[in-house]
């Protein structure tokens, strides 16, 4: 018999029910693990019913280390929880018996988009500088030369936003939608957070100011761009060497900040 088959036969309920993510369980003195990852390939957005009604649910995020109240409702020796997992996602969903009870959590906040200013100014190798009206990836800006398109780096992307009268108990939070492949942002001169992975998206709350704020976004490709120009030119021109690497055929990669770039106040 299957597996499904046997935990029937034996009266077992299943651990994890409710939709394709994939999940691993363990058990501690005090508390219950289970990590759940999206499906390969794509993400998860839905309600998982896990078989664990033993105190608080909480979602750690293994990416940034933040923990917070999960969405949560107990059904008899089950507790449902409501996930949104972007593609390659994970998180924690973490059962602390310490005698708490889960309540049901409501989002009733409230989201106020705040303008970006444009063009966005980017900026390449030596100082070059241009603005931007609309982000794509460096191999479809028309203001770039067959070489730049192929560019392997680091660009520097800049705007401003204003925040208005920033009052005590407001948050805000930036999404820069498409990445490829690595955003390291800083607001008013100070460093945020280095993002790696879906979703690109962070909290901008501690350096944020009232009135005029100045966004940058550093964005790093990989140098396979490069490889491909590279594959083309005679070796004395040639700025990349590879034992094993794309032919000058092959299709340029997107790097970038494609966007949409989205800020908002909660």
């Amino acid at each position: 018999m299957t597996l499904d088959e046997a935990l029937n036969e034996l009266n077992i309920e299943p651990d994890v029910t409710g939709g394709d993510a994939l999940w691993m369980h363990r058990s501690i003195d005090g508390a219950d693990w289970y990590y759940v990852t999206a499906p390969k390939g794509s993400g998860f957005t839905g309600t998982l019913d896990f078989r664990n009604n033993q105190g608080y649910a909480e979602i750690w995020d293994p990416v940034t280390g933040v923990m917070m109240s999960a969405e949560a409702r107990r059904n008899g020796n089950r507790t449902s929880v409501t996930l949104d997992l972007p593609q390659a996602g994970s998180c924690f969903v973490v059962f602390r018996k310490n005698g708490k009870d889960i309540k049901n959590v409501e989002h009733s906040q409230q989201y106020h988009p705040i303008a970006l200013a444009t063009p966005w100014i980017i900026q390449f190798r030596d100082g070059w500088r241009f603005p931007i009206d609309e982000l794509k990836a460096w191999k479809d800006l028309k203001e770039l030369p067959d070489e730049d398109k192929a560019f392997s780096g680091t660009a520097t992307y800049t705007t401003t936003f204003d925040a208005g009268e920033i009052e005590q108990g407001m948050r805000f939070m930036l999404d820069l939608g498409r990445v490829s492949m690595i955003a390291a942002v800083s607001l008013n001169g100070k460093p945020i957070r280095t993002l790696w992975t879906s979703p690109y998206r962070l909290d901008l709350t501690e350096a944020i100011q009232s009135g005029v704020n100045k966004l940058k976004v550093e964005v790093t490709g990989t140098w396979f761009n490069r490889l491909v120009y590279d594959a083309g030119q005679p070796e004395e021109m040639r700025k990349t060497w590879t034992i094993s690497g794309p032919s000058k055929d092959e299709a340029l990669r997107e790097s970038g900040l494609m966007g949409p770039v989205t800020c908002w106040r909660e």
